[in-house]
């Protein structure tokens, strides 16, 4: 007898929200490991302290969101971009550095967090017919959750960079 599709979606749920909850409890560890490989990954990104230090609360504050959006099932379209996130935007457009080492950035955000998403799952006693389910709707969640992201950063990005640019311009017609 196989189970009804409404008990399989709730489990997968529970599963889907139990990962979650592991990884929240190591945000501050699961960030460090993002930035650390971003900056390893992506010499752009590179820059002063004060930059370094806005890509690590940057990525702190799209790990815990995507985490709250797992654990809570909320659905990505729903989620602003944390206000870490779009400052590191601006502050990339003013420095110059190209807008694709900031998409760049979270594709590589999201194999990182891939990875130690299945980390987690291989700790989970989850039964072997749920296991694919599972993966599928994490993967789903953390590839919108990405997309949605980089399209609401790139827009401020851009925007930023034309109000810099006039600025810069401006100054030089001084």
């Amino acid at each position: 007898m196989t189970k009804p599709r409404v008990v399989e979606d709730v489990d997968v749920s529970r599963y889907v929200a139990e990962t979650a909850d592991r990884l929240h409890g190591r945000v501050a560890d699961a960030s460090s490991i993002i930035r650390r490989s971003l900056e390893d990954q992506i010499p752009e990104l590179r820059g002063d302290a004060r930059l370094m230090e806005l890509l690590g609360a940057s990525v702190a504050g799209n790990v815990d969101t995507v985490l709250h959006a797992l654990r809570y099932d909320i659905a990505v379209e729903r989620i602003e971009a944390p206000t870490t996130a779009l400052e590191y935007a601006r502050r990339l457009a003013q420095q110059g550095v190209p807008v694709n080492a900031l998409v760049r950035a979270y594709r590589l955000g999201q194999r990182q967090m891939n990875e130690l998403v299945f980390a987690e799952l291989r700790a989970i006693d989850i039964p072997e017919p749920m296991r694919v389910p599972v993966i599928e709707a994490i993967t789903a969640t953390l590839f919108e959750y990405i997309d949605w992201m980089s399209q609401q950063v790139v827009a401020i990005y851009e925007e930023e960079r034309e109000r810099w640019l006039e600025n810069q311009n401006s100054l030089r017609a001084l």
